[in-house]
């Protein structure tokens, strides 16, 4: 109870300074309308996203998240419910990856071979993006802009929608202890702005217990599925043990599979587990 106490403390000045649109109907459910950019957005189906930094690279390495390498066959095949994106931090894949699977890389290593890698793809910070952006140097499939829910001001939202002929996801995440608040806020002044950038969010929830993980993740998460910012479906995942994932419509969530918690037998039908690590 402590930890989902320790989230409704904690300020955050920019979410406290932004009013709640006049559209917004926490009692009724409107899907947040999007741009459609790679896989992502649109009226595209939900994405999910795997964290694979500190874990085995290799075709084996990719089973459990529901892709499954079939060497009688020489192909692959895929679980109904297999992830469409892994990150996989500043390595890069020596195998060839599924033809529906994307790889994000960390900008400095996927500058290194400048996006001649098979479905790799740039996840950049603010400076690096400008940086980018101004030397042509933007990957033309798939950016990933990673971001504090805080630092996203009208301000910047207004430099974004200055790429609107980049194709751009933002990784929305935030270290204040009521994260439900600043992610809210963060929403909340994309609609002010009229930014329609497909958004993923990203928690990180991986040092909790399962029962800590159920309340912190409620207490975190569970509002922005109300109204307007997103809708979500629960979707089994067979394979040991059952667990149910949060998928929300047009957006995504950032999912560890390192979680030591990611199999919980008897869990089925609680709080879906919640989304990590990063990118």
């Amino acid at each position: 109870m402590d930890q989902a106490e320790n989230s409704r403390s904690g300020t955050d000045s920019a979410a406290a300074s932004t009013a709640v649109p006049e559209a917004f109907n926490p009692f009724a459910y409107e899907r947040r309308s999007t741009r459609a950019v790679a896989m992502v957005g649109g009226a595209q189906v939900p994405i999910v996203c795997h964290d694979l930094s500190g874990r085995p690279l290799t075709p084996a390495g990719l089973f459990g998240l529901g892709h499954r390498y079939q060497t009688e066959l020489d192909k692959w095949a895929a679980d109904d419910a297999a992830c469409d994106l892994v990150y996989i931090g500043d390595r890069k894949c020596d195998f060839a990856l599924p033809g529906w699977l994307v790889a994000l890389q960390d900008a400095d290593a996927w500058m290194k071979h400048s996006g001649s890698a098979v479905r790799h793809h740039p996840l950049w910070n603010w400076a690096g993006f400008e940086t980018a952006a101004a030397g042509g140097q933007l990957d033309d499939q798939l950016n990933v802009l990673k971001m504090a829910a805080e630092d996203l001001s009208l301000e910047r939202i207004a430099e974004l929608n200055r790429y609107a002929g980049v194709p751009l996801v933002l990784l929305l995440s935030t270290q204040q202890a009521n994260a439900l608040v600043s992610l809210r806020a963060a929403f909340f002044r994309l609609m002010h702005a009229e930014c329609d950038l497909p958004v993923v969010v990203q928690r990180d929830l991986s040092h909790m217990s399962a029962e800590a993980l159920q309340l912190q993740a409620s207490s975190d998460m569970g509002g922005l599925f109300a109204g307007r910012v997103f809708r979500w479906d629960l979707d089994p995942i067979r394979g040991g043990h059952e667990r149910w994932l949060a998928r929300p419509q047009r957006n995504g969530l950032w999912h560890p599979s390192g979680h030591p918690n990611a199999h919980q037998p008897n869990r089925i039908h609680q709080l879906p587990l919640l989304w990590k690590d990063l990118v």
